[in-house]
């Protein structure tokens, strides 16, 4: 654009320069100078012009284009004949139109507009080359109201919308290289500010016609202008200053707008696939369809969808329905000019990047349960993002709960698991205990066998002392009887009451037959003497010690009585002698004493729910009492 001011200048300095033709002759060596210098920087000026291809390489020629309307302004001081100085001219005309033909340009990348009534064909017009960049303009006459003044003539009129940054391009066909001569134009900014005052052409389309009919067009360069913001290209008459064309181009802000949303499922078969395919590509009437229409309503309530797009406002979908279509309203062609960044429950999963189809949709798929927001821009206003959120919802194997679940179950199965296996542990452990306790009780048993074995021998033995021979021939037989059952009872753990009595019944009257001592056994009448099991021989060794140690001094006046009781499930067994005593602290009471207490300490240990406690009481002089009590016996 500063090429245009630049060359508009060099073309008042030529006219100038005519003005001083008539100049002396002497100043014509200088001019010759002057002239072969100017074409040395013309050449130069042209490799700029090729090398350029942005506005900030043109705004460089045209400071250097503004350096040759001072070398102008030196040739007309130094100018002396007209002819020199209009060659002088000439020239730098010719360096300013290559400095304007712009190079590397697609020109079928661009959209061009007319500023004609298409009637008058002598008439010059405007002509506007709009970037699509990628994208196709839905709305191309479409601009925001632009204040200018309606009372003014601006002669052939179009209004256009930019959607890129990137330059867009005037140009005049109808003004060649004959009659440029006849014609002048300007940019504006906003109608107010002038970018490029009233200009004469200097740059013509030789390389390129946009226009389409092969033609030279006088080129008023390319411009672009900031965001919400508008430039205008005028085009007059030179002489009588009458408008012939006015070109408005306004860059608009915009941003991706969604039109629909779909599943693949939406679009049934391979072919309806191709034939909705075919639809976004060829479809330029964007207008939702009745089924478009109904399709949130039967979904969503009115108030939850979008009152300009009809999309939910929030939408929500279940875990299956992962592969979602979004459809722009948009006529887009190449995949650069859509980007789009993906974000799940707040972190970015899929960065800023090009669209995958030459489409105006996006097509996400496989995607996770999560919270989702959409971030959809143009490449050419990466500044003006659109976004759209939804929700994917888990099925109910992804649920926090669910999850949570699995991990209580699995942490309760490993518990039950463990406490299985602490519980077969413990079960042989208390396994491993009863065998051990077994044995043990065995081992005792077998300690009280033989010293009830000796007591009998000691008894024998005094009778035989004594002289009474026929009493220890019966106590022998006796002994033999009562030894077979003790022997037989020691077999098993447990032996009913009722087998125990006897067995101490017939001990007892052996023992009478060595001194008359007398005792009595009584039980309750409703004690179930013959089902109520006790342990083997448990009462025997406690019998033997009242005998022995209680009442053997005192012969006939001895006395021993044993009872049995049952209360509230507990059973008791009292043995009562009325011997002399002894002192708890000093004396330890026999053999069979120590032993009975170490098989009831075992057998407690053995026993399940049920327990055998042994109460000593004695008085020196007063005899003893034992109590065995068994505690939750009788069920």
């Amino acid at each position: 654009m500063g090429g245009a001011v630049g060359m508009g200048g060099a073309r008042q300095a030529a006219a100038a320069a005519q003005r001083w033709a008539a100049a002396t002759r002497r100043w014509t060596a200088a001019a010759r100078r002057w002239a072969a210098a100017a074409r040395r920087w013309a050449a130069a000026a042209r490799r700029w012009a090729a090398a350029a291809a942005s506005a900030r390489r043109w705004t460089a020629a045209a400071a250097s284009a503004r350096r040759w309307t001072v070398a102008a302004a030196s040739a007309r001081r130094w100018a002396a004949a007209r002819g020199w100085a209009l060659a002088l001219a000439a020239t730098a005309a010719r360096m300013g139109a290559a400095a304007q033909v712009p190079t590397g340009i697609e020109w079928n990348n661009y959209s061009t507009s007319f500023a004609w009534n298409g009637r008058n064909t002598d008439s010059p017009f405007l002509e506007t080359a709009v970037p699509y960049n990628g994208k196709y303009f839905q709305a191309i006459d479409h601009t925001p109201a632009v204040p200018l003044e309606p009372e003014r003539d601006w002669g052939y009129f179009r209004e256009l919308n930019a959607y890129d940054s990137s330059d867009v391009f005037f140009y005049a066909p109808g003004v060649t290289r004959e009659n440029a001569g006849r014609f002048e134009y300007r940019i504006l900014r906003d109608a107010k500010t002038e970018v490029v005052p009233w200009s004469a052409f200097h740059a013509f389309t030789d390389a390129f016609a946009p226009n389409g009919d092969g033609k030279p067009s006088g080129l008023l360069g390319g411009y672009h202008t900031d965001w919400d913001h508008y430039l205008v290209a005028e085009l007059r008459d030179k002489e009588t200053h009458r408008m012939l064309a006015t070109s408005v181009v306004y860059w608009e802000q915009m941003r991706p707008e969604l039109f629909n949303i779909y599943m693949p499922d939406e679009l049934g078969s391979f072919l309806e696939m191709n034939d909705f395919l075919q639809h976004v590509t060829n479809n330029y009437n964007l207008n939702p369809s009745a089924e478009d229409t109904l399709k949130w309503l039967r979904k969503y309530p009115r108030s939850e969808l979008d009152s300009g797009s009809g999309l939910p406002k929030h939408l929500r979908l279940h875990h299956d329905e992962n592969n979602l279509i979004f459809y722009l309203a948009a006529h887009i062609f190449d995949r650069k000019a859509l980007e789009y960044q993906l974000v799940r429950d707040g972190q970015i999963i899929v960065p800023w990047k090009t669209n995958d189809f030459d489409l105006n949709f996006i097509w996400l798929r496989d995607l996770s349960p999560g919270t989702y927001v959409l971030n959809m821009r143009f490449s050419g206003q990466r500044h003006n993002p659109n976004s759209y959120g939804f929700v994917i919802e888990p099925a109910w194997t992804q649920t926090v709960w669910f999850k949570v679940c699995l991990l209580a179950a699995a942490v309760l199965c490993g518990a039950v698991a463990w406490w299985l296996l602490w519980l077969g542990r413990r079960a042989q452990r208390e396994r491993l205990n009863r065998e051990k306790l077994r044995i043990e009780l065995k081992s005792i048993r077998s300690q009280l066998n033989p010293h009830f074995v000796f007591n009998a021998l000691s008894s024998i033995q005094a009778l035989i002392n004594k002289g009474d021979v026929e009493g220890a021939n019966r106590y022998l037989s006796d002994f033999g009887h009562l030894l077979r059952n003790s022997l037989k009872a020691s077999r098993h753990d447990f032996t009913p009451l009722e087998a125990e009595i006897q067995t101490l019944d017939t001990y007892l009257k052996l023992e009478q037959l060595r001194f008359p001592f007398v005792y009595t056994m009584h039980k309750a009448p409703d004690l179930p003497v013959a089902d109520l099991e006790i342990p083997s021989l448990l009462l025997q060794p406690l019998v033997e010690n009242a005998v022995k140690h209680g009442i053997s001094a005192l012969r006939d006046e001895g006395r021993i009585d044993i009872g049995f009781l049952w209360e509230n499930g507990n059973f008791t067994c009292l043995i009562r002698d009325n011997g002399k005593g002894f002192d708890p602290s000093q004396v330890n009471g026999g053999y069979g004493l120590t032993l009975t207490r170490e098989r009831i300490g075992l057998l407690n240990e053995v026993l399940d729910g049920s327990s055998i406690r042994m109460d000593l009481h004695t008085t020196p002089g007063m005899g003893t009492t034992v109590t065995l009590v068994f505690q939750h016996w009788i069920q």
